[in-house]
């Protein structure tokens, strides 16, 4: 009875073995089927996360040449795979880290490219025109369309991003988001002066310097960090045309 009572504990042990066994494999066996039908937007954007990693880690160390191949890689697959698809909230965000990188490194009709394609992703996920994110984008495609010589759209640029924060500027409580505003306000004043000058447009380019000047003291205060830069840039435009007296 006791030899028969072994047998039949061992048999139970080794039904519950096979039993475990048998749950591993099919778990196993599970994990490779989930990788093996991992769709293709998962694995390009998996491909793209691993560029702007390397190039964000590269930059960090002071290694454009280094990030280079690596952001020209991420660019491929935004080209040529990501290209022409319904882009994921999380995609489109990609394109964005991956503009900064573009910015970074220079390469600025990439990074205008990864902007706007930013910028129409997020329109496309009901993000309003109006949102701090895509008015960041829009100055930063401002600042790169003078950059390239596309006075006009930069122009353009400036002037919605000018629309947007003043609306923005008068529903604030915040006095650090109030700041904020401010100071974008400030860069895109200074944008247009800048561009202006370049354009030969002389009292165009005072006039937006000024309207920087007023705006940095009467909403940031005279002690504001800012001030002295944009009052030389208005100094150096009354030079230009031979206003030295107001220049000094």
């Amino acid at each position: 009875t006791e030899e028969v009572g072994r047998k039949g504990r061992y048999s139970v042990h080794c039904t519950e073995e096979v039993g475990r066994k048998r749950k591993r494999g099919w778990q196993v066996c599970a994990a490779f089927l989930a990788a093996s039908f991992l769709s293709e937007d998962d694995n390009r954007t998996n491909n793209l996360k691993q560029c702007i990693g390397t190039c964000t880690m590269h930059l960090h160390q002071s290694e454009p040449l280094l990030a280079l191949p690596h952001f020209q890689t991420g660019f491929q697959i935004v080209q040529e795979e990501l290209a022409g698809s319904a882009l994921s909230l999380q995609q489109v965000y990609l394109l964005d880290q991956l503009g900064n990188i573009a910015l970074s490194l220079e390469q600025y009709p990439a990074a205008l490219s990864l902007y706007t394609a930013t910028i129409n992703g997020l329109a496309r996920h009901g993000v309003p025109r109006s949102d701090r994110t895509i008015t960041e984008l829009f100055l930063k495609t401002g600042q790169i369309h003078a950059i390239l010589g596309q006075f006009k759209e930069a122009e353009m640029s400036f002037m919605h991003c000018i629309e947007v924060l003043t609306g923005e500027l008068s529903r604030i409580d915040s006095v650090s988001n109030k700041q904020n505003s401010a100071n974008m306000i400030g860069l895109c004043y200074e944008g247009l002066g800048k561009l202006y000058q370049t354009m030969n447009q002389f009292q165009n380019a005072i006039s937006m310097y000024n309207h920087a000047v007023d705006f940095a003291k009467n909403v940031l205060g005279d002690d504001c960090a800012h001030l002295p830069v944009l009052l030389n840039d208005l100094a150096t435009v009354y030079e230009s045309t031979g206003d030295y007296d107001r220049a000094l």
